[in-house]
């Protein structure tokens, strides 16, 4: 394998990962930490190969090809793409670089995908007497493994029902209350209460 592809997979690798890592690939060009010895011929008709794992798509493919051409002695080239998962988990992406002469190179990443999952609770009286405040109790709790951001909690009510008042800053306009409730950690919660006055009979 041609000292070229070998920097190519470096730099593949390192897009993947989001840092350098100059010490996975060996036979690097030694300018950027190969050794001597090693081969200092043109690579041609290279040809990249990235194959997406079940779940992760590219452009709605699970396979992006690269033609890259003719790589010379201690040059280079970086190919950049972006995928999307399906859903959470663990995922292992493989990098193959081919060129004449049977050459050939293979680089994986893996990375891991996390997910907010929101669940909402609501507690409140079964019955409410007229003219009495009935409080109610939400919980919004997360139960992903990762941070919600930017959380809206939105509730509403009918019925012969007045509006008393909302914690946190729940706002009310047109029968709807709505909370900002901000960032939501993984396996944390956020309550608010909503307390109304029932105007009449009704459910």
């Amino acid at each position: 394998t041609t000292p070229q592809i070998m920097a190519w997979m470096m730099d593949e690798y390192e897009v993947l990962m989001g840092h350098s890592h100059p010490c996975v690939i060996t036979g690097k060009p030694i300018p950027i930490g190969g050794s001597e010895g090693r081969g200092d011929a043109t690579a041609r008709n290279v040809v990249i190969v990235h194959n997406l794992p079940a779940g992760v798509t590219s452009d709605g493919k699970s396979k992006q090809t690269f033609n890259i051409g003719t790589l010379p002695p201690g040059q280079s080239k970086k190919v950049q793409l972006t995928a999307t998962a399906s859903k959470p988990g663990k995922f292992t992406s493989n990098a193959e670089a081919t060129a004449d002469g049977g050459l050939s190179a293979e680089a994986s990443s893996s990375t891991v995908v996390r997910q907010p999952a929101l669940v909402v609770v609501k507690k409140g009286p079964a019955m409410r007497l007229i003219g009495r405040p009935a409080e109610y109790e939400i919980t919004v709790t997360n139960k992903g493994d990762a941070a919600s951001t930017n959380t809206v909690l939105v509730d509403s009510f009918t019925g012969p029902a007045q509006f008393v008042s909302a914690s946190d800053g729940g706002q009310l306009a047109n029968g709807t209350i709505t909370w900002n409730l901000g960032t939501i950690e993984a396996n944390a919660s956020k309550t608010v209460t909503l307390t109304l006055k029932a105007t009449g009979r009704g459910e």
